[in-house]
């Protein structure tokens, strides 16, 4: 199976909820030279009248199709996605319903343990003075090595941590088990589609944005090695 065309490249990014994905995602589209697109934007943008607030599961159908209308208005050669696909049902729908040129070609997996995830979900704090989000749990285990992330000095004058920091409501024991448990139920699956065809590159960010140079470089590495064996099997197919 060919797993990218050698013209463009069209990621999707994957991670535990914790694991940072909206912030290495970024830091990945500004490196690749590609926009990174939300999911739940797409479905925003395209179809107003689903309330995704409301916690309800939207059909695939709908979600497969108002992200591909989403991509069109807005054609680029390639794109990351975060969020898509979620489902095995939705890859279904790419595969039979989409143009080749926009479906989603191989997959960047930030492969954070859970616990780790835990750990810095339940330090997730947002100041009520300045409104910026810090987070006071670091993590030394095992290899990984995460520091609290901390103003160096008071965001504003005011500012009390003690006081003025608050927890969000969910980020509580109970609720980042669950939202762990249930993301491994929709996107193991999804990793498994990928890795079978040999499309899903595995990052372990062990030393957290410290490490962002090496791992632009190893995501550019990988795309550029699977792009030459991609264009080999263009230039064979066009002597057949």
């Amino acid at each position: 199976m060919t797993i990218l065309n050698s013209a463009k490249r069209n990621l999707s990014l994957i991670g535990p909820p914790g694991s940072g994905k909206g912030s290495y995602g970024k830091h990945f589209a500004r490196a690749l030279q590609l926009p990174i697109y939300a999911v739940s934007d797409l479905i925003r943008q395209c179809r107003p009248d689903i309330d995704l607030s409301s916690g309800k599961l939207v059909d695939d159908r709908v979600v497969s199709e108002a992200v591909l209308q989403g991509l069109k208005a807005s054609p680029k050669d390639g794109f990351i996605l975060d969020g898509f696909p979620r489902t095995l049902q939705q890859a279904a729908l790419m595969e039979e319903t989409w143009p080749s040129s926009f479906q989603v070609q191989a997959a960047i997996k930030l492969a954070v343990p859970d616990s780790v995830c835990e750990t810095k979900l339940l330090g997730r704090r947002l100041c009520t003075k300045c409104g910026e989000n810090y987070n006071v749990n670091g993590v030394h285990w095992n290899g990984w090595e995460l520091p609290p992330f901390l103003p160096k000095r008071p965001c504003v004058p005011q500012c009390d941590p003690n006081q003025d920091w608050i927890t969000r409501e969910d980020d509580t024991p109970g609720v980042v088990k669950h939202r762990l448990k249930v993301y491994h139920e929709n996107m193991d699956p999804i990793l498994e589609y990928f890795e079978a065809q040999n499309r899903l590159l595995k990052l372990q960010p062990f030393h957290g944005y410290n490490e962002l140079p090496k791992l632009v470089d190893t995501v550019q590495k990988w795309l550029k090695s699977h792009e030459e064996e991609v264009h080999v099997e263009e230039e064979i197919a066009k002597a057949l």
